[in-house]
This record gives C-alpha cells, sequence and structure tokens, in this order.
C-alpha cells in the first residue's frame, strides 16, 4: 500500500466521509419515524444505521493502496481480481451488518431466515457500494498520478539544477588555469613597465572573459557578434604574451552577426590554436576566423 501524507489524508477523509454519511442516515431514520408517529429512542436509532457506516469507514480507506503503485494505477488481472475480491468482502460484510441492525426497528425481519435477510440486504444496499467504492477507486488513482506528476515534477527540477551546475563547471574549465596564471604575470609585467594604460585594456579583456565563463544567467545560445568579440579579447591578451609571433584576423558577414550559436563555441577553439601552435614550439601563428 502506498504510504505518504498524501495518502493518509485521503484515508482520513473517507472515514470522516462515512462517519458524516452515517450520522445524515441516522437523522433520516430519526425523522422518518417521527414523520409516521413512532419516534425512536436515539439508542436504537444510532444502532440501526451507524454500524455499517462505520464498518464502511474501517474497510474503505484499504481500497487507496490496491493495485496503486509508485508509478501510479496498475491495470493488471491481478488488480482486477483484488478488487473484486475486496469489494465482494466489503459487500458482504455491509449486507450482514446491516441486515442485524434492520431488526431494531423492524422485528419482523426475524420472521425470515439470516441468508434471506442478507441477501436482501446486499441487494438494497449494491448500489450505495458500488457508487462509494468507485468513488473511493478513483480518488485513490487521482492521488497516484498526482503523486507521480509531483514526483516528475521535482526530479525535472532537481535534474535542472545539476544542469545548471554541470554547466556552471564546464564554462568554467573553459579557460585554462595556466592560461589564467600567464595573463595576470603579463598584467603585472606591463604595471611593473608603467604600461598602465595597456594594463587596463588587458584587465578589460580578462574581466569580460571570466564574466563569459562564470556566466549563469540561463543562456544556451549567445549571437554570433557576441561569440566573436569574446574571441577577440582572448587572442588580444595572447598577442600581449606573445607579441609578433601571433597574428590574428577576424572576419564576420554582416547577415550573420545576430545568429545564436552555443555561448563559448569559439574560444575554445581559438585557445586550441594558440595552445597547440606558439606553445607547441611554432615560432610565428597567423589565426583567421
Amino acid at each position: 500500500m502506498p504510504r505518504g501524507p498524501l495518502f493518509a489524508r485521503a484515508g482520513l477523509a473517507v472515514v470522516l466521509v462515512c462517519l458524516a454519511l452515517g450520522g445524515i442516515s441516522a437523522l433520516e431514520m430519526r425523522h422518518v419515524a417521527v414523520a409516521h408517529g413512532t419516534p425512536l429512542p436515539a439508542d436504537v436509532v444510532l444502532i440501526a444505521s451507524m454500524p455499517r457506516w462505520i464498518l464502511l469507514a474501517a474497510t474503505l480507506p484499504l481500497v487507496l493502496g490496491v493495485g496503486v503503485g509508485e508509478s501510479g494505477p496498475r491495470f493488471r488481472p491481478r488488480t482486477i481480481v483484488l478488487h473484486l475480491l475486496l469489494f465482494l468482502a466489503i459487500s458482504l460484510l455491509h449486507a450482514v451488518v446491516t441486515a442485524w441492525a434492520n431488526g431494531y426497528v423492524s422485528p419482523i425481519s426475524f420472521f425470515f431466515t439470516w441468508s434471506a435477510r442478507i441477501t436482501r440486504a446486499w441487494y438494497n444496499t449494491m448500489p450505495t457500494m458500488l457508487s462509494l467504492y468507485g468513488a473511493v477507486l478513483i480518488a485513490a488513482w487521482g492521488l497516484a498520478e498526482a503523486r507521480e506528476r509531483e514526483r516528475r515534477t521535482l526530479r525535472a527540477s532537481q535534474l535542472e539544477t545539476q544542469l545548471h551546475a554541470a554547466r556552471l563547471e564546464a564554462l568554467r574549465a573553459k579557460l585554462q588555469p595556466h592560461f589564467l596564471y600567464n595573463t595576470l604575470n603579463g598584467i603585472a609585467a606591463l604595471v611593473a613597465d608603467l604600461q598602465p594604460q595597456r594594463a587596463v585594456i588587458a584587465l578589460e579583456h580578462l574581466g569580460e572573459l571570466l564574466h563569459a565563463s562564470l556566466r549563469d544567467d540561463s543562456r544556451d545560445e549567445i549571437p554570433v557578434s557576441e561569440e566573436v568579440l569574446l574571441a577577440e579579447r582572448y587572442l588580444a591578451l595572447q598577442v600581449m604574451r606573445f607579441g609578433d609571433r601571433l597574428r590574428y584576423e577576424l572576419r564576420v558577414a554582416s547577415d550573420v552577426g545576430e545568429c545564436p550559436v552555443p555561448v563559448l563555441l569559439l574560444q575554445p577553439l581559438v585557445e586550441n590554436a594558440v595552445m597547440h601552435g606558439l606553445e607547441g614550439g611554432a615560432e610565428r601563428l597567423h589565426i583567421t576566423v
């Protein structure tokens, strides 16, 4: 049987509804008796009306757990058989209790055999039993579907959080640590050589690259023009480091500047070109994008 606060509250609701219906049934019996001029004592009314509803309050919550798994309702032959057996058991017990209680308000019923009284009570209460059992069963399936939707929503939220974390880690990894160290050393050298303007420009380039790498604005794509600008800032920093050994050329057609591309798609390619070119031993490198 599925467990959890949702099904516990549903079970409590079934119990309260059954007891409320029992109270209404008792009031109806009392009103009819008074209207016919033969008022019944309160204890007789309660004994004649409440036991069958108490029985339903104790047994119908079981319906909430039959055939409802962790992923919702299961329409399998075994489940159908279980529901049929449970319905027959509850309805038969209900008929027995009803036949016993009717003896308090209709002594003439004792002239009939127990089997006849139970059979009559079973047929008389069948519409009520079918309605109640069906309502509880539909409620159980609805609760199972609601719980499954809640579980899927929670899982999707967890996956989204993990995706954002993975994306952030991937972006952070795209700027190689040694590049960061070399750039900072280059900026320190510019400051030491009293070239503050070039140092400020280099810091601006580095700041933009770090901002792009650590960005967490949920953007999966950026315009080509923005991506090319990031690559240009990276190459400008590398020129500061390698000087005349590195030259680059960036050409972007006017009609593709606003086309969306994945974030930091170009910069790792340019970085690989520098790493495997100049750092790999080449005397000079010319990069064209």
